[in-house]
């Protein structure tokens, strides 16, 4: 199923690449009733995505077609990493730039040593270099988050 590949060509790139990403686990396709029993979804983060799933056609078409179904619209839920306080959103775009770029002014000092920083920052965006440039349809949608803190990259 197309969920669940994505999920695999993640795994495959990390393992390849060595990359750090914050998928935990593959997606799960759900819809309203799933989610209001399932405990460990809060039903008003639940109600939220339902609303805003309702109000994106696209959105809801896409996910219909991929399982045969248009009686009500499914939400697909990644399970994600919690991101570190702090860490910087990259992604393309001036816009999104322009934020990460500010954010950058307000650095705080490492939580690590500097040198250990360093050397995590510059292993990752090696890495993250060559993921680029052996898989180039990645860069259409890049997006990472920059952990100032600790040092290092974590890919979305």
């Amino acid at each position: 199923d197309d969920l669940e590949k994505s999920y695999d060509f993640v795994q495959e790139i990390s393992n390849d690449f060595g990359i750090r990403h914050t998928l935990m686990a593959p997606p799960i396709l759900s819809d309203a009733i799933h989610c209001k029993h399932n405990k460990v979804i809060d039903e008003n983060f639940t109600n939220a995505l339902i609303t805003a799933a309702s109000s994106h056609p696209r959105g809801i078409h896409f996910v219909n077609s991929l399982i045969g179904a248009a009686q009500m619209p499914l939400i697909v839920l990644q399970p994600i990493e919690i991101m570190p306080p702090g860490a910087i959103f990259f992604k393309c775009g001036h816009f999104e730039y322009k934020k990460a770029e500010n954010a950058l002014q307000r650095l705080k000092p490492p939580l690590v040593r500097f040198e250990e920083w360093e050397e995590r920052v510059r292993s990752d965006l090696n890495l993250t270099i060559s993921l680029l440039q052996s898989k180039p349809c990645l860069a259409k949608d890049f997006q990472l988050v920059f952990d100032h803190r600790q040092g290092g990259i974590i890919h979305i």
